[in-house]
C-alpha cells in the first residue's frame, strides 16, 4: 500500500506558461530559476492555455530550519508550521503571517502544533499533538483555543474552514482507517468515499464543496470532491496517484500528484478546473517535490516544497490568466 501518512496536508519540471522571475515580499524570499526539464519525467496532459503561474517566492519562518505554508485567506494572511521536526503530519509550532509579520501559534500546554487553514475572519484551524502522541484538531478564534475531536476517537485532524465557520477534517480508528467529517456548530457528520477505508478531507469552499483524497482498494491515492452528497474523483491525467488539498469559490482545485520516478508519494503540484490541468512545480534549484495546499479567490496559492536533502520550505505563487 502506497500510504505515506501525509495526513495533514497532507502532508520536477516546469510546464508553465509565462513563468516570471521570483518575487520578494515581506516574509517571503525569492529563489533562482531552473531551466525546463524533459516532459518525459511525468505525464503531460493538455495544459490550460489561458493560465500561468507567476511570482514564486520561498516563505521561511525566521531562524527555523524548516517551514510549510498550508493556508491563505482572501486577505492574504498565511498560516502554516515550522520547526526542526517539521514533517508532513505536524510541526513543532504553527504560525500566522500577516502583513509581513509572523505570529507563533501553540496550543496551550501541548508539545506540537500546526496551523492548517484561516478564513476571512481570521479564524484558524489546525492540529496539535498531546503528550501521549495523540493528534487533536483545534480552532483558534479571537485568541481562544478549542479542541476538535470526533466523538469516540483519539486522533482527529482539522482540515479546512470556510467563511461561515463550517469545518472539515479527518479522524482515525485503531486500525489506521481514516474517515472524513464535517463540523457545523456542534454537530459532527462522518463520511467516506464509497469503497475506501482511507478518506482525508482537507479543504472546502463557501458553497460547502469539500476536497480531499482517498485510497482505493489497492491503496492508490485519488483526489475527490464532495458536493451535494455526490463524490467526484479528480486525478491528474495518467499519474499513478493524485490528491486534492483545496477548492476555492470558483471551483478551482489544487493538490499534488506522483509520477513514480521519485520516492515521494506526491512530487508535483497542480491546479484544475473543468477538466483542464495546470502543472505547478516550484522553479528553484534543488527542488525534489512540490505540493500545492491552498488557493484563495484571487488565485493566490501556497504550499510547500522539499529539496533533495528532504528539507521542507513554504512557498507562495499566483495563478494568472
Amino acid at each position: 500500500m502506497k500510504h505515506n501518512h501525509l495526513s495533514a496536508i497532507m502532508p520536477l519540471c516546469i510546464l508553465l506558461l509565462g513563468l516570471s522571475s521570483a518575487q520578494t515580499v515581506p516574509g517571503v524570499r525569492g529563489g533562482g530559476l531552473l531551466p525546463p526539464v524533459s516532459s518525459a519525467l511525468h505525464p503531460a496532459p493538455a495544459q490550460d492555455p489561458a493560465a500561468s503561474v507567476i511570482d514564486f517566492g520561498t516563505m521561511d519562518f525566521p531562524a527555523s530550519p524548516a517551514s510549510g505554508a498550508y493556508g491563505i485567506n482572501d486577505q492574504g494572511q498565511i498560516v502554516g508550521a515550522y520547526g526542526p521536526d517539521l514533517g508532513p503530519d505536524i510541526g513543532d509550532a504553527g504560525f500566522i503571517l500577516s502583513k509581513g509579520s509572523f505570529q507563533t501559534v501553540r496550543f496551550p500546554g501541548m508539545p506540537r502544533t500546526q496551523c492548517f487553514r484561516i478564513n476571512k475572519l481570521g479564524v484558524v484551524v489546525g492540529s496539535y499533538e498531546d503528550s501521549a502522541g495523540n493528534i487533536h484538531g483545534y480552532k483558534l478564534e479571537k485568541g481562544i483555543y478549542s479542541s476538535i475531536d470526533f466523538p469516540g476517537f483519539n486522533n482527529t485532524q482539522s482540515g479546512g474552514i470556510n467563511d461561515s465557520g463550517e469545518i472539515v477534517g479527518s479522524y482515525y480508528d485503531g486500525q489506521g482507517n481514516a474517515y472524513g467529517f464535517t463540523l457545523i456548530g456542534n454537530t459532527y457528520t462522518s463520511f467516506s468515499v464509497p469503497g475506501s477505508n482511507y478518506t482525508l478531507a482537507l479543504g472546502l469552499n463557501n458553497s460547502g464543496t469539500i476536497a480531499g483524497f482517498y485510497a482505493d482498494a489497492s491503496g492508490i491515492y485519488h483526489g475527490f470532491t464532495l458536493a451535494n452528497g455526490t463524490f467526484t474523483t479528480v486525478d491528474y491525467p495518467s499519474a499513478p496517484w493524485s490528491g486534492l488539498w483545496d477548492i476555492n469559490d470558483a471551483g478551482v482545485v489544487v493538490g499534488a500528484y506522483g509520477d513514480g520516478n521519485l520516492p515521494d508519494t506526491f512530487e508535483h503540484g497542480f491546479a484544475s478546473k473543468n477538466g483542464e490541468y495546470l502543472n505547478i512545480d516550484v522553479p528553484f534549484v534543488g527542488v525534489e517535490a512540490t505540493w500545492v495546499t491552498h488557493i484563495n479567490k484571487s488565485g493566490q496559492i501556497v504550499g510547500l516544497y522539499i529539496d533533495t536533502a528532504q528539507r521542507f520550505y513554504g512557498f507562495t505563487a499566483r495563478i494568472a490568466r
